[in-house]
């Protein structure tokens, strides 16, 4: 049962995270990306605390921090705006541990792609459709470690978030390519 309830409170935070991903493909308002990004960290980190996820828990943890102080309009640490420089080496680790067949290092990697990228975009260092580009390539690390550990649930969820990922950076560029004509 606990499990079952864990499960639960994680898919309706996914609910609401595939919810932020849609509005950052169709909205300027970026603060309600924010607001559902941080409810979906906060219900996904509770669920993956009932379920016994910890590093699930610490990213969401994470997650929600970042949330808040994109919300907030906070600038981030100096040490994101540092590490965002870093995103290209994180992706060379990924693929170099995939490559290698090392897919829970790759995880890690997309991890880092994750928090990074988000860190960037809430500190407005990078734009909307540079976020969405980078979740992209994390997800492409991230896919053989969930298929090998077999965390089909997040699979699935990952899965659709790359789906609006793309739906949306289209819709980014094509607003894009209507304002400069």
């Amino acid at each position: 049962m606990t499990i079952l309830f864990g499960n639960i409170l994680c898919a309706v935070g996914a609910l609401f995270s595939f919810y932020a991903t849609y509005r950052l493909g169709c909205s300027n308002n970026t603060k309600v990306v924010f607001k559902f990004s941080g409810m979906a960290s906060l219900l996904v980190g509770v669920g993956s605390v009932v379920i016994g996820s910890w590093p699930t828990v610490f990213l969401n943890i994470v997650w929600l921090s970042l949330s808040v102080m994109g919300y907030l309009g906070k600038s981030m640490p100096k040490c994101f705006s540092v590490l965002s420089n870093a995103l290209c080496v994180f992706v060379v680790i990924g693929v170099a541990a995939i490559l290698s067949g090392q897919f829970s290092l790759a995880a890690i990697a997309c991890a880092s792609i994750y928090i990074v990228s988000y860190s960037a975009f809430a500190g407005s260092l990078i734009s909307r459709s540079k976020y969405l580009m980078w979740g992209l390539i994390g997800y492409v690390l991230f896919v053989g470690h969930l298929y090998e550990v077999q965390n089909y649930s997040v699979l699935i969820m990952e899965t659709i978030s790359f789906i609006l990922g793309i739906i949306s950076l289209i819709k980014i560029r094509l607003l894009e390519n209507v304002n400069f004509n």
